[in-house]
């Protein structure tokens, strides 16, 4: 099941607040545009740009599933226990090019939505986040001030501890992409590590060994993983790869390694080939 609609339009209106200042650090501003007005113009999508990405605690201002969440220029991730909701959006002139620099043009914003879910993990994971950070949030949605919320924590990383046996999961930001660890610790099975979209088309491993996420609008793309362990100070290479299984479904293959270290198991999501495609290829 995918997001709940109530919490996709939450997700255009924080995008609409978080750029123009509605949500800031500072101070905050009465803003009555309708919830995807704004998001068009190139000064709020440079604004999201330009913000580091953190992971924003759910203090009451969203939907109680969300534990964290995200928002960047190009998409927004919602943590839940059940799994990672994601929307992936990008701006569109009536022309049907993409267009992030000129304003003559009407624009509008298009997204796609997908969820990825962890098969046969833990029912009901604890999400912690790591390395709070300065930048705290405001939140004056509606007129009723019970709803408001001040001094909104922010983060650096949030992680499913335990999500399998011995297995965490570990989500950050890394240049404005999604970067997530499968961290296997001794005594886990990165064979039982199961993820699944919901929302997307269809998956398929390129000759590169990247995991082509194709969508509605676009394709997602999931670099190649980058397997390792940490022995002796050293970091050690290990081998493996994206594995397909069905119903829209992967697991990495992993060769041998060391199973009394760590496992470090670390694609990265790339949303330059849903920004640079061509819409009308979809």
């Amino acid at each position: 099941m995918l997001l709940p609609r109530k919490i996709i339009v939450s997700l255009l209106f924080c995008c609409l607040i978080f750029s123009s200042g509605f949500i800031s650090q500072s101070r905050a501003m009465q803003i009555n545009t309708p919830p995807t007005a704004g998001l068009a113009t190139s000064p709020v999508l440079q604004s999201l740009n330009n913000q580091p990405m953190l992971f924003v605690q759910n203090e009451g201002q969203m939907d109680d599933k969300i534990k964290y969440y995200e928002i960047n220029q190009n998409h927004a991730s919602y943590f839940a226990a059940d799994g990672i909701y994601l929307n992936i959006f990008r701006q569109q002139t009536a022309s049907g090019q993409s267009d992030f620099a000129k304003h003559e043009n009407e624009h509008f914003v298009q997204f796609d939505q997908l969820k990825l879910s962890f098969i046969k993990s833990a029912a009901n994971p604890v999400i912690e986040a790591e390395n709070i950070q300065t930048t705290k949030y405001n939140y004056y949605i509606g007129k009723d001030p019970a709803g408001w919320r001040e001094g909104v924590s922010t983060y650096k990383a949030v992680t499913y501890m335990e999500i399998y046996k011995n297995i965490d999961l570990k989500i950050y930001g890394n240049n404005h992409q999604l970067e997530y660890d499968v961290i296997v610790r001794p005594g886990g099975d990165p064979a039982v590590v199961q993820f699944q979209y919901e929302g997307v088309n269809s998956l398929a491993v390129n000759s590169a060994g990247e995991l082509e996420i194709k969508l509605n609008h676009g394709m997602l793309v999931q670099k190649a993983p980058s397997l390792y362990q940490e022995i002796s100070g050293r970091r050690v290479a290990v081998a493996g790869h994206f594995k397909l299984l069905p119903d829209n479904a992967y697991t990495f293959s992993v060769a041998s390694y060391d199973p009394t270290k760590i496992l470090i198991i670390d694609p990265v999501i790339e949303y330059s080939n849903y920004l640079s495609g061509d819409w009308s290829d979809w």
